[in-house]
């Protein structure tokens, strides 16, 4: 797609020269007057616009950018002119442009670098912003920018271990893949792994592989995740909760690089970056005597605090509005807005779940709304932990965010049911689920994790339970 450039320059000489060094990069429009100006300009026509800054009155330019600023805010503007100034530029510049150039002090060419510069920055900053929306890491919070800062240059790094900290659901992950899609090693392999869902007895193996009869049961050589993670990151969560034994070998690879699989008898070296994550206190323990103190401070040659969702009272109604619009936006739900009563409780509420309570919350009134036909998000639609601003007995106890979306999705898949004289076939489209099956893999999921919910929904349980398949 070629660039689309305007140049307002009352210099004819100027603009026909430049004209022909500028269209290597697409199409350039050329005026001479604030009437050519507006004859030409419309709101996201152009990518990149050039003014003089003295057209037929002085400082004629400065109302241009201005009117350009107000109009169309994306497009970067440089101020090319031949009458400077130290105030005009201060003054070009607190409007909005993006460059201020003189015209006896560049050349043509230069100016050409000049612009590739600024376009390439533009386009930088787009697919930033369009990652960041992609992940989820949504928010103007000066902490949550911080983070992205913070990313941004160990991304660039490539090299440098680091350790994100923050509580359950603040987005670890997201930052971790962030840290991939936009650093050095984005060519490469992103490798997570849950440590709390390893096997404890073969949590070695699996990390660092092993080779056939290292053990019995192995049949045959296997990969681990530290090697398949070649020349990419290795995403490491939870890792609070790896062994004493496997801390030490785990120590010893970040020293070296180096490590052996499981019944090896030769050194394996990887080029891998490792992102370390947890939601507990490391260094506490450390002092406890459960986690190694140089392993803590290997990993923590760069480390990310991720702030809870609380702190970040800004960026709720912010969150909650982007979940809806990406709802709304696949039928998944009929409303569109929250009412002011949402948005108080939102706002109040202590988010111990964090972003990922927030999302699952929205999600399940979503699917509420949808049920009703209504266009809006009502308490009604809320659970009763939010509606009363006080903390489940569950949460008090830890499993509080799971349990209660679990319930909620229940509650509404009952309801859907219901409202469709209990055909699955039916109860599925209007829930917005992808298909039957997914219906029957939540309910039973639900049930297995919390089996005192099958008890709660005794007609769910009938229906379900009893299926063969």
């Amino acid at each position: 797609m070629e660039t689309h450039i305007l140049v307002i320059d009352d210099d004819k000489k100027f603009v026909k020269s430049l004209k022909k060094v500028l269209k290597v990069l697409g199409r350039v429009d050329t005026g001479y007057t604030v009437q050519d100006f507006y004859k030409l300009f419309s709101p996201h026509k152009y990518d990149i616009i050039l003014v003089d800054l003295r057209l037929e009155k002085e400082y004629e330019g400065l109302e241009l950018i201005r009117y350009i600023v107000e109009e169309d805010p994306s497009v970067p503007v440089i101020v090319i002119t031949g009458y400077a100034s130290v105030d005009s530029a201060i003054d070009a510049i607190h409007l909005g442009a993006s460059l201020y150039l003189q015209k006896d002090k560049i050349t043509f060419e230069e100016i050409l670098v000049k612009i590739k510069d600024v376009l390439s920055s533009i386009q930088f900053k787009y697919k930033m912003s369009s990652l960041i929306e992609e992940l989820e890491i949504i928010g103007e919070d000066p902490k949550i920018k911080d983070v992205i800062r913070l990313a941004t240059l160990v991304a660039n790094d490539g090299e440098a271990t680091v350790l994100l900290h923050g509580e359950t659901g603040t987005g670890k992950e997201l930052i971790a893949r962030f840290i991939h899609r936009t650093g050095k090693r984005k060519d490469g392999p992103f490798i997570s792994v849950a440590i709390p869902a390893l096997n404890k007895s073969t949590v070695v193996s699996e990390l660092f592989g092993h080779e056939k009869g290292a053990f019995t049961g192995a049949m045959k050589k296997h990969v681990g995740y530290i090697e398949q993670a070649h020349k990419g990151i290795l995403f490491l969560d939870e890792i609070g909760e790896l062994d004493m034994e496997t801390q030490v070998k785990l120590l010893r690879f970040l020293d070296s690089k180096i490590f052996r699989r499981m019944g090896g008898d030769r050194d394996l070296s990887v080029d891998v970056q490792i992102v370390a994550a947890t939601n507990r206190d490391l260094k506490k323990l450390v002092e406890e005597g459960a986690f190694r103190e140089d392993l803590y401070y290997r990993l923590k040659v760069f480390e990310i605090e991720l702030p809870p969702l609380r702190e970040r009272k800004g960026d709720i109604v912010r969150l909650a509005n982007y979940f809806l619009t990406n709802l709304f936006q696949k039928n998944r739900t009929t409303a569109r807005e929250f009412s002011e009563e949402v948005i108080d409780i939102f706002q109040s509420h202590t988010w111990p779940g964090n972003v990922r309570e927030l999302k699952q919350v929205v999600e399940s009134a979503a699917l509420k709304a949808k049920l009703t036909g209504k266009t809006r998000i009502t308490t009604g639609m809320l659970p009763e932990e939010l509606k009363d601003g006080l903390k489940s007995k569950q949460i008090r106890e830890g499993r509080g965010v799971e349990y209660m979306i679990a319930r909620t999705e229940l509650e509404y898949i009952q309801n859907a049911l219901e409202k469709t004289n209990w055909k699955k076939n039916e109860a599925w489209k209007l829930l917005g689920y992808s298909s039957r099956f997914v219906l029957r893999r939540k309910v039973m999921g639900y049930f297995r994790k919390y089996p005192e919910l099958a008890d709660t929904f005794p007609k769910l349980r009938a229906k379900f339970i009893k299926e063969k398949s």
